[in-house]
This record gives C-alpha cells, structure tokens and sequence, in this order.
C-alpha cells in the first residue's frame, strides 16, 4: 500500500494483492491473482489522467473497471491512457500523467514520473 499527494506512486509486487493510491493522480489498483479492479474518482479507467481518455485491451485476465464521473472512451490518440492485458500482463502508459503499469503473471508495477 502506498501513498503519495502529488504524482510520485511507484508500488511493486510480486504475487497477490497491490494497492495504491495518490490523492492527486488519484490511481487506486488492486491486483489479486490475475483479477484488475480499478477505480477512479473522476476520469478515466485504471488510472486518473486529467485531460485524457483511456484505450484498453484485455484477452484473458479478468479487468473490470469502475469510474463514477467519466465513463470508458477506448482509441484516443492525444495522451491517452493504454492498456493491454494478455494472459495476466497489463501495461498502461500515459504519456502526460506519466502512469506506467506493468504486470506479468501477477506482478503490478505502478509509476508516476
């Protein structure tokens, strides 16, 4: 678990349950096996950017995703949030927030920078 309240989140794990949060990029993601849950307060999924929308793939990991103000926008070009799961691997990039996630089997990696 860690925290941050400006944009510096770097949390990893190995195995089971990640849970981060920033108060300001506002990324809360919870990996239990291979299960994504991801919320976020204002904007888009997985993690919040401030002006842009998200672009996710998933093939066979369980991803489910809840926003409360944005809902889901997939294929955007400007600084959009990528992600792509395969198998249990998810990456996201944003190239103006600067969230990077990664996993593989079930190791999340989260960074702002």
């Amino acid at each position: 678990m860690c925290k941050t309240t400006n944009t510096a989140l770097m949390c990893k794990t190995t195995n089971t349950a990640l849970m981060c949060e920033t108060t300001n990029t506002a990324l809360m993601c919870k990996t239990t096996n291979t299960a994504l849950m991801c919320k976020t307060t204002n904007t888009a999924l997985m993690c919040e950017t401030t002006n842009t929308a998200l672009m996710c793939k998933t093939t066979n990991t369980a991803l489910m995703c809840e926003t409360t103000n944005t809902a889901l926008m997939c294929k955007t070009t400007n600084t959009a949030l990528m992600c792509e799961t395969t198998n249990t691997a998810l990456m996201c990039e944003t190239t103006n927030t600067a969230l990077m996630c990664e996993t593989t089997n079930t190791a999340l990696m989260c960074g702002n920078y």
